[in-house]
């Protein structure tokens, strides 16, 4: 099935990392390798394709109610309520980064992220169904306990739900999708078993070295530079992956 209405646009300003897709839940679930590990988390799920051709400007979606819907994939909507809290998390993120959300452009880009990683989850949670994955009530409890512990305890993760205006039930079943997703990108990339070679991590470190006499020696920064070297292989990896399946996906941009 061929994709539809989306179309490259400038991309000459800078893009803030942003979080990993799958709703409120996703910004206090810490500990789930492909969303949170990689990279600060979420930068395959906004990154591997072409800006989305969005109607409306960002200003004008907020007119839009709750339910309504932004965006199908293969049928299925994704809500204005999920693009609103996905826009959010972008934003808060580019604040991070000493960016300001409310610049134009950058407004624009961070509208495009946010239907871009809501459109990429979408895909590769309906992959991994399709491909008979399943998670376990134990798998759950596992991810929802390591959330709390490092949150500081359930007392406190039931604070930040609340700030988040979520619940512990929205939160288990958003676990559960980030669980589908990582298992299925595992089985198709095999990610978490690449590896760094000493011969490509002197190769890496001979490059960002040469002429520049700040860098500290080989043996300070090794461990940095393997995980750099596998982060790109992951990167590279996840990103074919998910541009192969968006090019069989039916994908429809409503706002």
């Amino acid at each position: 099935m061929a994709e539809k209405n989306t179309t490259t646009k400038s991309e000459s300003a800078e893009t803030p990392n942003t979080p990993p897709s799958g709703g409120k839940g996703a910004a206090v679930v810490v500990g789930i390798v492909v969303l949170l590990a990689l990279v600060g988390g979420g930068w395959y799920l906004t990154q591997v394709a072409p800006k989305e051709n969005n109607e409306n400007t960002p200003s004008e979606a907020a007119n839009m109610e709750p339910n309504e819907p932004v965006a199908r994939v293969n049928g299925q909507e994704i809500i204005y309520k999920d693009y609103q809290e996905r826009v959010k998390e972008v934003a808060n993120a580019a604040t991070a980064q000493g960016l300001d959300p409310t610049d134009e452009t950058l407004a624009a880009q961070i509208s495009d992220q946010a239907i871009t990683a809501l459109i990429n989850s979408q895909i590769l949670l309906q992959n991994s169904i399709e491909a008979g994955i399943t998670v376990s009530d134990e798998q759950i409890e596992e991810s929802y306990q390591r959330a709390a512990d490092q949150l500081g305890g359930e007392e406190a993760l039931q604070s930040a739900l609340q700030e988040l205006g979520f619940t512990e039930e929205e939160l288990r079943a958003d676990i559960k999708e980030q669980l589908l997703i990582d298992a299925y990108v595992q089985s198709e990339t095999d990610y978490q078993n690449f590896t760094a070679s000493d011969e490509e991590i002197d190769s890496y470190y001979a490059e960002v070295s040469e002429g520049n006499e700040e860098v500290p020696p080989l043996e300070e920064v090794r461990d940095l530079i393997s995980s750099q070297i596998l982060t790109e292989k992951q990167q590279a990896a996840i990103n074919e992956l998910v541009q192969s399946l968006r090019a069989e996906a039916e994908i429809e941009i409503l706002i």
